[in-house]
């Protein structure tokens, strides 16, 4: 009888109708098997009329299509899991949770709207797996679904884009590469709603900007490598570190943050020019945060990374310029202060390296300056290498920073000689040849050019003092080791 009303032409008929035969369905069951002929069709005949009815009403609601998957469900309990019934009824399952969607997703929240989308096509996906292209056109609606919802304020969750990330990656396992430049737009929208979520967002965490890398991680490795947009995507990296990190908030401002801002500045310094001015600005920044945290919790550690970011900024710099000097003082003076008694042996070798690089950037004519600081780079590395023979009694080697040592001393005597003290100037450069004659002895092909040219300011620091037959002998010393190389 239920079938009779339902098959009449004028299809005025309700949900209600529906479930009354269902359960018609149900009740001859009982009687005769879930698989009797005459109870699958009676199925059979349910599930077209609830999607016939779902089709045709002006909005589709939930409870309908609920209804109809029940009914597929139950259908296809009864049947080989390949039927093609079934592949038909799962299909159009998943086109009514579509329709649905996009009835609804101005006026519910998008997991409500996508999440059964989500399951049919899983569903569909588990029984129907050589129909891959089918199966990744449903997957790229669904990524198409949450890029659309996480793009609208008021959608915005972190739950939400983790699920957009896991749409996506269904998406790269049917693609495996194949198809990159399908599977790029997914990517970037990952990267785009993450920002959208880190912007937004009132108390943003390192976490989110962590994702958010990821993300980038993945779109790089889509493209080819000199394409331009990675610049772009690397820029946003540093931007979303640069937002949370410059916010009043010491408890975002950690270590491990900064270094992590630090490597994306890093990333995009290797794709511009050297010493961009976009970077130079990127590193005071980073610089300033480093000095914030270093004050705040009195950590030498920061402080070190504050002089090496300083460093570096002197580096982007023109060589000599006021400027330049200027940051290679100071972190000259930071290192000085963490050099300390305690700390003497972890900072000496950056230390003596600063007060080289600072004697190097000052102008020509500071000879006076320039020697102070030699000297006390020389004393510097005295000082550690002697610590090294200590370390070393019982064995005949080396000591290890002799490698530093010896150029120290050549310097040294330069900017002696350069004051007029030649006496002391040829001290320290006999000191220089004698220093590299034993790392010779170790590692000739290392070194002995290295001998040769100190062998030649000896040669220069004899001649000034008038003793130049001495002074030729120990040229033609040098000339020698260089036809060697040669």
């Amino acid at each position: 009888m239920w079938r009779s009303v339902l098959s009449e032409d004028d299809e005025e008929f309700s949900a209600e109708y529906i479930d009354n035969f269902a359960e018609a369905i149900i009740e001859l069951a009982a009687l005769l098997s879930d698989k009797h002929e005459e109870v699958l069709g009676c199925r059979c005949k349910e599930l077209d009329i609830r999607w016939r009815l779902a089709a045709q009403v002006g909005e589709i609601t939930e409870e309908e299509i609920d209804a109809f998957a029940g009914a597929i469900d139950q259908f296809a309990s009864l049947y080989p899991e390949r039927d093609k019934r079934i592949l038909e009824y799962r299909r159009e399952e998943v086109n009514a949770w579509r329709h649905f969607f996009a009835q609804e997703i101005n006026s519910l929240p998008i997991e409500e709207c996508i999440h059964p989308y989500s399951d049919a096509v899983d569903k569909f996906a588990s029984l129907y797996s050589n129909k891959p292209k089918e199966i990744l056109r449903y997957r790229l609606e669904e990524v198409e679904m949450w890029r659309r919802g996480l793009t609208e304020d008021q959608f915005l969750a972190e739950y939400n884009f983790e699920e957009f990330v896991e749409a996506i990656e269904k998406v790269a396992a049917l693609l495996k590469d194949r198809h990159q430049e399908t599977l790029e737009r997914p990517r970037i929208d990952a990267g785009m709603c993450r920002s959208l979520l880190i912007v937004d967002d009132d108390e943003p965490s390192a976490e989110y900007i962590d994702n958010f890398g990821r993300a980038i991680d993945e779109v790089v490795a889509l493209l080819p490598d000199k394409d331009e947009k990675i610049l772009e995507y690397r820029r946003m990296m540093v931007e979303m570190w640069r937002i949370v990190l410059t916010q009043d908030d010491d408890e975002l401002c950690t270590g491990n943050s900064i270094c992590n801002f630090s490597s994306a500045i890093d990333e995009v310094a290797a794709l511009l020019p050297e010493k961009s001015e976009e970077i130079l600005e990127y590193r005071r920044v980073e610089a300033n945060l480093w000095r914030k945290i270093a004050d705040i919790k009195g950590d030498k550690d920061c402080l070190g990374m504050f002089a090496i970011t300083i460093d570096e900024i002197a580096s982007l710099l023109p060589q000599g310029s006021e400027e330049n000097l200027k940051y290679r003082r100071e972190a000259l003076d930071t290192w000085r202060r963490l050099a300390t008694d305690h700390s003497f042996e972890k900072f000496a070798k950056v230390f003596a390296e600063a007060l080289d690089m600072v004697a190097s950037s000052l102008p020509q004519g500071n000879y006076e300056e320039v020697m102070g600081y030699r000297r006390e780079e020389v004393d510097i590395w005295r000082r550690v290498t002697q610590h090294d023979r200590e370390i070393e009694e019982h064995r005949d080697i080396t000591p290890p920073h002799n490698s530093h040592f010896a150029p120290a001393l050549r310097k040294f005597s330069l900017s002696l000689s350069a004051l007029g003290e030649h006496e002391q100037a040829l001290g320290a450069v006999e000191e220089s040849v004698s220093v590299y004659r034993s790392l010779v002895q170790e590692d000739p092909w290392e070194y002995n050019q290295d001998l040769a040219e100190a062998l030649r300011t000896h040669a220069h620091a004899l001649a000034r003092l008038g003793r130049a037959d001495e002074a030729t002998q120990v040229n033609e010393e040098a000339f020698r080791i260089e036809d060697m190389l040669e």
